[in-house]
């Protein structure tokens, strides 16, 4: 014999790994669940999932522990307890015992590709002492003790309710919909570029009734938004004007006058969301005319149609949400979280 196989958690990748029992599920259904993870938006106040695999090696971890490293989780790697001397928002500063400086550096708001953002949140403070393998900082991914964490735990029936679940459609609570707040981050950018130009005073001489005084408080006199403004739907991000088309036929006619050729139309990028959005960061260039980019965090709701993924392979989507003082089968539906007609 030339080669073993230890494990047959070897021949299958770290999401596959994440699921519970692949041996007993079909190989096309665990490829696609494996897809699921990293789809996943980040949910506020994540648990660890109830059932977990265990890892290979001797360190008795499951996967979802092992992967909650790669999500984000800080953790004293040393072999030696270490002495927290200072915490910023972008690193934890340990100290050996022999005076040496050990730096753990953080994700603040680090954005990807789209929609969302990681960051970490120290679970220690100056003067703690941590031992080998203790954590030192969470992210928006995982739990307080670095487990993955990108869902949350349910109590569920497997029953049909009204036809509302029928086939990938689920009902929920209404107070687990509450909980299910997704996190999610969007950035925006504008470049005064091809004759568009920003300015509070500029955009209200020409647009004076566009938005309300409250709206325009939030903005500075540039008219671009305030960090740790919050964003209500329809307000202005960045006040911007640009030069009104107009047709090559219209100017070789000669047939608009010198005020329409000289008019502008609005610019403005303005918050669309239904829920509300932070606004955490705005960059500038050097110059102070382009503004480069926003980072605005917002906490968006659990809504009819959204799609939900269930730990057995399953992509579902939300029909509806119940009260809690509605009764399934003499069964207070507040005891109950989620009721579907498939497990």
């Amino acid at each position: 014999m030339d080669f073993i196989l230890e494990s047959p958690t070897r021949l299958l990748g770290s999401h596959t790994n994440l699921q519970p029992l692949p041996s007993a599920v079909h190989g096309t259904r665990t490829f696609y669940g494996a897809r699921f993870f990293n789809q996943a938006m980040p949910i506020e106040g994540g648990e660890a999932p109830l059932v977990q695999n265990l890892a290979d090696g001797e360190t008795g971890d499951s996967f979802d522990k092992v992967m909650g490293k790669h999500l984000g989780a800080v953790f004293n790697d040393s072999d030696q307890p270490l002495v927290v001397s200072n915490i910023t928002d972008d690193e934890i500063e340990l100290q050996t015992p022999n005076g040496e400086k050990i730096i753990k550096d953080l994700y603040r708001n680090f954005l990807f590709n789209r929609k969302s953002a990681i960051s970490n949140t120290p679970l220690v403070k100056k003067g703690d002492t941590v031992k080998p393998g203790q954590i030192l900082a969470k992210s928006n991914y995982t739990d307080d003790q670095g487990n993955q964490a990108m869902g949350l735990n349910a109590r569920i029936a497997v029953i049909p309710y009204k036809g509302a679940s029928m086939d990938d459609a689920i009902v929920i609570s209404e107070r687990f919909a509450k909980r299910l707040k997704s996190q999610a981050a969007y950035a925006r950018s504008m470049d005064y570029k091809n004759g568009i130009k920003g300015g509070k005073g500029h955009y209200q001489g020409l647009f004076r009734d566009k938005f309300e005084n409250r709206q325009l408080d939030k903005l500075d006199k540039d008219g671009v938004v305030q960090v740790g403004q919050v964003l209500e739907q329809g307000d202005p991000i960045i006040l911007a004007s640009k030069p009104r088309m107009i047709s090559s036929q219209n100017l070789d006619l000669g047939g608009l006058s010198r005020f329409m050729q000289n008019s502008r139309a609005d610019a403005s990028e303005v918050w669309d969301h239904e829920s509300p959005g932070k606004v955490i960061n705005v960059t500038r260039t050097r110059n102070g005319v382009k503004v480069d980019n926003f980072i605005i965090l917002s906490q968006k709701p659990l809504e009819a149609c959204a799609k939900l993924v269930k730990y057995s392979y399953r992509k579902v989507r939300l029909e509806s949400t119940l009260k809690p003082q509605n009764i399934i089968m003499n069964v207070p539906f507040h005891s109950l979280q989620l009721l579907s007609s498939r497990h």
